[in-house]
């Protein structure tokens, strides 16, 4: 099948910093990741000269519950009676997402409506997800895949029509050149054992294209992953060599610089990837983490 896949930039922020995709198929459309409510009537605007009622948006499918994949998704169910489909994990969270609201607010404070606005509650048909399910679009099926790392309730979603892989946050956010990937690590959720468990699941797959919720779709999807694999490595480096906070932030930096030195504007693609994830943030997710195992 030729790649019918339709990335649809829904303009948060700046370009292509947040990305959905649509899929056709025998009924109408699929729609994986919705972006935040903020950017919600763009991302319908922009779906327009592809739906009709003989084309509807039929189904709602989000990688994790994280407000830049799914805040979008109650909002479009109430206007289009789409199935929403969400690992089993993250299911009670779009029901009554008041606790992931409550988090987020948390984290963002005073920037949060800026940045995402509240998500309204899922109030049709939700489909809990496990590893290994089938969702099945009339003629055409995605295939589930478990994938935690940078969240437990994550999952990304196989199309063998396209050998395109949707991954959310796990294959990481990419701007630029293979190089150029970086794995945003949330506190409370980064694993490090468990990405590498869901890299090599993903490798094992007969994946030609890529399509990242942060950038869009890309081919060679064999070099990205190892250099995704290559970058989580890195970066953990810096914590063992390292003996405080600041002398790892100072490390991780100058890391995360260097891997964007063979791009054209080094500088500015950096402020991009802070925009969706902020430097400070995902070390302290990996700091959490290694701590809670007890490591140095």
């Amino acid at each position: 099948m030729a790649f019918d896949i339709v990335p649809i930039d829904t303009g948060w922020m700046s370009e292509r910093l947040i990305f959905a995709f649509l899929i056709p198929h025998a009924g109408g459309y699929a729609l994986i990741e919705t972006g935040p409510q903020k950017t919600a009537l763009r991302l319908w605007d922009a779906m327009q000269p592809y739906l009709s009622p003989e084309k509807p948006l039929t189904d709602i499918i989000v990688t994790h519950i994280h407000l830049d994949h799914s805040g979008a998704a109650g909002w479009l169910q109430q206007k289009t009676g789409a199935n929403i489909h969400v690992h089993a994990r993250g299911m009670k969270h779009l029901i009554d997402p008041a606790k992931i609201i409550a988090g987020s607010r948390g984290v963002f404070g005073k920037a949060f409506d800026m940045l995402w606005d509240e998500p309204l509650a899922a109030g049709g048909n939700v489909v809990s997800l496990a590893d290994g399910d089938l969702i099945r679009l009339k003629d055409r099926t995605l295939q589930v895949i478990e994938t935690p790392g940078h969240a437990w309730h994550h999952a990304a979603f196989y199309d063998a029509d396209t050998a395109t892989a949707f991954t959310g946050d796990v294959a990481g956010v990419r701007y630029g050149g293979p190089m150029s990937v970086r794995l945003p690590s949330v506190p409370t959720d980064f694993d490090e054992s468990a990405w590498r468990t869901s890299f090599s699941r993903l490798s094992a797959l007969k994946i030609e294209n890529l399509a990242l919720t942060h950038g869009g779709v890309f081919g060679e999807a064999a070099e990205h992953l190892a250099e995704a694999r290559r970058f989580l490595d890195e970066t953990l480096a810096c914590f063992d060599i390292a003996d405080d906070r600041a002398s790892v932030e100072t490390r991780v930096r100058d890391l995360w610089q260097k891997r964007l030195a063979a791009e054209a504007n080094p500088n500015a693609l950096a402020g991009k990837y802070e925009m969706i994830m902020a430097t400070p943030l995902c070390i302290r997710g990996i700091a959490m983490a290694r701590a809670k195992a007890g490591a140095p």
